[in-house]
C-alpha cells in the first residue's frame, strides 16, 4: 500500500487519518466512502455512525443486543453490523463494526484493533508518515 501522511484535524496535533471505504456484503455493489478513518490503536472495536450503515443499507447482527463501551470521552452503546471494508476500494475484507448515533464521531471513523491487527503498520511520527501493508 501506499505511503499515507498524518492530517492535522481543528488544529491538534497531526494524527494518522485514511481514506476507508465500506461495502455492502449481501450486494457488494454498495460502496461508500469515508475520507476521515483514524487510524486508533487504543481502541479495541472499530466505531462507524449510522450515516454510514444507512448508505450501505447494512442489517445489524443482532439488533435486539447493544454494546455498551467507554471511549469518545464518555460512555456510549451501539448496534454491531457485518461490512466489507477496504482502505484501497478494491481489496474488501469482511469486519465487524459497531454503529452509533452520528452526533458522537462527526462524519469520523474509529478504525480500532479489530482490523488494525491484520496489518503491519509503520507510523514514522518524526516524518508524519505512515504505511499500512
Amino acid at each position: 500500500m501506499p505511503e499515507f501522511s498524518y492530517t492535522k484535524v481543528n488544529g491538534i496535533s497531526p494524527i494518522p487519518i485514511v481514506t476507508t471505504y465500506f461495502s455492502n456484503l449481501s450486494n457488494r455493489s454498495i460502496i461508500t466512502t469515508c475520507d476521515c478513518g483514524i487510524l486508533d490503536t487504543g481502541s479495541d472495536l472499530t466505531i462507524v455512525s449510522y450515516t454510514v450503515i444507512s448508505k450501505l443499507q447494512a442489517t445489524a447482527i443482532d439488533r435486539q443486543q447493544s454494546i455498551s463501551f467507554r471511549g469518545l470521552g464518555r460512555s456510549s452503546q451501539g448496534i454491531a453490523y457485518r461490512v466489507g471494508m477496504s482502505f484501497d476500494g478494491l481489496d474488501f475484507f469482511r469486519t465487524k463494526v459497531i454503529a452509533v448515533p452520528d452526533d458522537i464521531l462527526n462524519e469520523e471513523i474509529i478504525i480500532g484493533r479489530n482490523i488494525l491487527n491484520r496489518y503491519a503498520i509503520n507510523f514514522d511520527g518524526p516524518n508524519l508518515v505512515f504505511n499500512i501493508s
